[in-house]
């Protein structure tokens, strides 16, 4: 799967997951970054309504609530808005309790580590951070490479092509004449999944109801990383093996949080119309172990950061230039990528032949 993230989005990301690290007593940096203000709320707001998840029922045994984090304007306001920001180690919480007059914990980030560069630096902090690299770092560190960051994309594109991958890899293991994928493929409007499966471009359709959305993607995100940086508590953050462990809730209150496959937003007894949970937590789930799949096949790229290099590499032994009416033409470039880690291209002309 290769949704072309930036590397300035890679880079964003690994920042911001610094800063939830961050929320550790006595985690010191070398440099100084102009200060985020974030908290935690229940609910992910760019959605209506408003949702919040967890692994598992709050409250109950093996459950895990995932906190939405929010960064606020600055200090004194009261404003927050929702941003790709991401806990690295479940159960630590935030460092103070510092309450908003909402109500709300909020926190003052000033410092950061580049993770992908300054694993050292983050492992003689303290003990914690010290597991944190000693443990599944690197599997880690190529998650992170693969995330969705939602609130990077202004199209649906990428959410498409990221929810056709996960149905096309459900139909290695599932027949398309399994209930499981054709409830899945729902996610798109097309007549039945042997059109979908058969397209040549995603562009002629649409996402319906029945698909993954952007709020269900953040949280089997932030499960999946929980599954790396908190591995000595897989009883409770292993969740590969199990189905109907994603929970929603639209107020945020723990004892209305009900399984997502359980969502039933349409009335009636149609039971294609009453599937609109259960496919989006086929989806969730998919999407979950092929991260953790991934990030496993990828990690050893990992090993040092300092010497990764590019997943790609371009030959340019055969490019040659020739004249075409008032422009140059050059070419061709050979790209040969090397691992599956997201990537973009760009091509900067220089000159303008006169």
């Amino acid at each position: 799967m290769n949704l072309k993230r930036t590397l300035a989005k890679i880079f964003a990301i690994i920042l911001f997951t610094i800063f939830s690290i961050a929320q550790i007593k006595c985690v010191y940096a070398h440099e100084q970054v102009p200060a985020v203000w974030m908290g935690i709320v229940p609910l992910m707001q760019d959605s209506t309504p408003l949702e919040g998840y967890s692994i598992g029922k709050p409250g109950s045994d093996g459950s895990s609530k995932i906190w939405n984090i929010v960064r606020y304007q600055s200090e004194e306001r009261e404003e927050f808005e929702d941003a790709d920001i991401y806990c690295v180690r479940a159960g630590l919480g935030f460092a103070n309790d510092t309450l908003t007059e909402s109500g709300n914990k909020k926190e003052k980030y000033d410092r950061y580590f580049d993770m992908l560069t300054e694993r050292n630096a983050i492992r003689d902090q303290n003990t914690t951070l010290s597991n944190l690299v000693n443990g599944k770092y690197n599997e880690l560190l190529a998650l992170l490479d693969r995330l969705y960051l939602p609130q990077q994309e202004t199209t649906d594109d990428a959410r498409k092509e990221l929810i056709f991958e996960l149905i096309k890899s459900a139909t290695d293991s599932h027949s398309p004449y399994n209930a499981h994928v054709d409830i899945m493929a729902r996610a798109f409007n097309a007549e039945d999944i042997y059109e979908l499966l058969d397209a040549d471009s995603l562009a002629g359709y649409n996402l319906t109801q029945y698909a993954l959305t952007e709020n269900d993607i953040s949280a089997v995100q932030q499960a999946a990383i929980w599954y790396f940086t908190n591995y000595d508590q897989s009883q409770k953050y292993d969740k590969k093996a199990n189905t109907g462990w994603l929970y929603r809730s639209t107020t945020g209150v723990n004892s209305e949080y009900d399984s997502l496959e359980n969502y039933n937003p349409n009335s009636g007894s149609d039971i294609q119309q009453n599937s609109v949970g259960q496919a989006r937590a086929y989806q969730a789930e998919a999407l979950y172990n092929y991260l953790i799949q991934e990030a496993e096949k990828n990690a050893s790229k990992y090993q040092s950061g300092s010497d990764i290099g590019a997943p790609i590499k371009i030959n340019e032994t055969e490019v040659k230039r020739e004249t075409s009416g008032e422009y140059y033409v050059i070419g061709p470039f050979n790209i040969q990528q090397l691992d599956s880690r997201p990537y973009k291209l760009s091509l900067e002309v220089k000159k303008r032949r006169k």
